[in-house]
Order: structure tokens, then C-alpha cells, then sequence
């Protein structure tokens, strides 16, 4: 029951974290079957970017913040690209 204040919450992280440095793709997803389902697809210039990225006051804030209006823990999935020529 808390979809849009954790929509507006994600939405805020976006705007902040495109300005960092080393980012070079950030956005927020939500699902097409529930709107209570988000998800962040982000690209960082090197894994020291996203390092400085995951200790940045503004994420902490809201890792700090957030869960008490989920349903379910946060997931995090590092990917790697798989290069097709």
C-alpha cells in the first residue's frame, strides 16, 4: 500500500545519482504486471564508480528509509554483459 511513496522515493534517487560520476545509465523500472514491483537497471564506468556510488549519503538515506514500506527485503543482482559481435 506505500507504491507511490517508494515510486517517489526511487524517482528521487534518479535525479541524484545521474550526476554522479562514473554513471553512466540509472533507471527505475516498475513492473508491467504490479506497481509494486521497481527495479533499477544501472550502468557504472568501473566497479570503483559504483563502489563510491553505494557509499554515497543520499543511497544510504534511503536504504535507511525504505524498507519500512516494502513488502519484501531489496535484491541486489550484480550482471556482467555478455558481448554478442
Amino acid at each position: 500500500g506505500h507504491e507511490a511513496t517508494v515510486r517517489a522515493m526511487l524517482s528521487a534517487m534518479v535525479v541524484k545519482t545521474r550526476v554522479e560520476q562514473g554513471c553512466e545509465r540509472y533507471v527505475l523500472h516498475e513492473s508491467i504486471d504490479s506497481d509494486r514491483v521497481f527495479a533499477f537497471y544501472e550502468t557504472w564506468r568501473s566497479k570503483r564508480d559504483w563502489e563510491v556510488h553505494m557509499e554515497t549519503a543520499h543511497l544510504n538515506n534511503l536504504l535507511a528509509e525504505l524498507p519500512q514500506h516494502l513488502a519484501e527485503e531489496i535484491q541486489v543482482v550484480n550482471l556482467r554483459e555478455i558481448p554478442i559481435p
